[in-house]
């Protein structure tokens, strides 16, 4: 409400400017009439509501096209095979673990290599999905993967390639990573991946 009576205070000030200018353009020093002051505010109001059609109209195009782009990543259709079981992984990539590092909080950094040696792109998906990675302790505890902003949703490997993913996990209160756990497929953690 209050940008609202900012925008007609300024459109009508400079309405008013608009019309002192034109009538001291003429010589004379008359303040605008009433008439005058209406017809350049319904010009301001006019400009106002076409730019504002333009923001909503570009808006709208661009949260569609965001949108589309996310169910394509989500249902396959870009021709894409998804992954989101254990079958399918073992089914259509070939997974191993590519390095593990403890962090200074005491937590983990897992890197898993995904190679795809098939002749079509792969994507896994629901990475951030609670359960789907997790670290297995050696006394057999469970440590979800903690979302952060290098925790993809999705990664997509292109055909006959490989991507590496990182995972992060918390302190495991002085256990050993043992294994992770993708979509119920489990990697053994091996003392020569650690970095």
């Amino acid at each position: 409400m209050k940008t609202a009576a900012f925008l007609l205070s300024m459109l009508l000030a400079a309405g008013t400017a608009a019309a002192q200018e034109e009538s001291s353009a003429d010589g004379k020093e008359s303040q605008p009439s009433l008439d005058e002051v209406r017809t350049d505010l319904q010009k301001s109001f006019d400009e106002l509501f076409t730019l504002m059609g333009a923001v909503v109209g570009g808006l709208k195009t661009g949260l569609e096209e965001g949108a589309k782009n996310i169910q394509t990543q989500l249902d396959g259709s870009d021709g894409t095979t998804l992954i989101a079981t254990a079958g399918d992984l073992r089914k259509h990539t070939q997974c191993r673990i590519y390095g593990m590092q403890q962090k200074a909080d005491g937590g983990w950094k897992i890197s898993l290599a995904v190679a795809n040696p098939n002749a079509y792109p792969v994507r896994l998906a629901n990475l951030t999905k609670d359960g789907a990675v997790l670290l297995i302790d050696d006394e057999g505890f469970a440590h979800s993967a903690i979302a952060d902003t290098n925790s993809p949703r999705t990664l997509t490997v292109p055909e006959n390639s490989a991507k590496k993913i990182v995972f992060s996990f918390p302190e495991t209160d002085g256990a050993k990573p043992s294994r992770l756990r993708l979509y119920g497929a489990e990697f053994q953690l091996e003392k020569q991946n650690v970095l």
